[in-house]
């Protein structure tokens, strides 16, 4: 980055969390876990302020080309935890000294900084790969419908948990899961019962596109991500974009997008790497972002 550049952008900078690992096992790829395991990892206030910030600073990280987001031990993420979310609701709720256009207001803050911390997922740059292993119940299930890619390990369970709790699921499986699997019946069952279903399921209704043994999981899902960070980064990035903005606008909106995107990217060097090293049937190199 030049010294213009490094004065226009503030440096990026890892933040310091502690419900959340990050590491990075392979070149240009960073591995997210969520740290809770005693809980079955699951969402506390730490985990949900803590994702939007790793999320937002991997986006802009130079060196990190696709993302890999488990759980620790033997759960993806069990949901909400209870013990701590339903006393701080219920301290709203039950708090004589608001009236209801103030509570509202209080917890309609509360589901946007959730909302937010799910979506920075869906928001970051990168392709981010959820290995998905054990269970993903509820805000779990929330979180992995926000991801790129979804593999399952083979004892992997999913259910919409929240129905049980009195809850109207609000943090974007709801929003997102018509758009990924497609059968409005099946997800309707899913949602109205929080019955769980397993992999098998989720793989024959298109939620993950991969099922694999406990064991092989996480490897897979990072020699995934190795491959996809050979790729050209500004490629990959442009492909993210493209495929979101045509999930949600028309085919005429997209492809006007596109040719606004590729009317600049046509001129990346990425572009010359691999055409040179397609001639010379090499692999190509290309340039971290800057």
């Amino acid at each position: 980055m030049s010294s213009t550049s490094k004065a226009l952008l503030d440096e990026p900078q890892m933040p310091e969390t502690s419900a959340i690992k990050v590491s990075q096992p392979k070149k240009n790829v960073y591995h997210v876990c969520f740290n809770r395991p005693k809980f079955k990892n699951a969402v506390n206030d730490e985990i949900w302020r803590e994702l939007r910030l790793i999320f937002d600073y991997l986006s802009v990280c130079p060196d990190c080309r696709s993302i890999v987001l488990s759980g620790s031990e033997n759960a993806f993420c069990s949901g909400l935890d209870v013990k701590t979310t339903l006393p701080q609701l219920l301290g709203v709720t039950e708090d004589s000294n608001l009236d209801i256009g103030r509570k509202a207001l209080i917890l309609r803050r509360l589901i946007k900084q959730c909302q937010e911390s799910i979506s920075s997922i869906e928001n970051c740059q990168k392709p981010v790969i959820a290995a998905i292993c054990g269970p993903c119940v509820g805000a779990g299930i929330s979180i992995a419908s926000a991801t790129d890619i979804r593999y399952a390990s083979d004892d992997a369970v999913f259910s919409v948990k929240e129905v049980d709790l009195g809850i109207t699921a609000d943090v974007g499986f709801l929003n997102r899961i018509n758009k990924l699997v497609g059968n409005d019946s099946v997800v309707r069952e899913w949602t109205y019962t929080g019955r769980q279903f397993d992999s098998a399921e989720a793989l024959l209704f298109g939620f993950v596109s991969k099922v694999i043994s406990r064991a092989s999981c996480l490897d897979e899902s990072l020699n995934l991500a190795a491959t996809i960070a050979e790729k050209s980064p500004t490629t990959v990035i442009g492909a993210k974009l493209l495929l979101n903005i045509a999930r949600d606008h028309t085919v005429t909106d997209s492809l006007e997008f596109i040719k606004s995107w590729n009317q600049a990217f046509l001129q990346s060097d990425d572009l010359k790497q691999a055409a040179a090293a397609m001639l010379s049937r090499t692999k190509p190199k290309f340039r971290d972002l800057q």
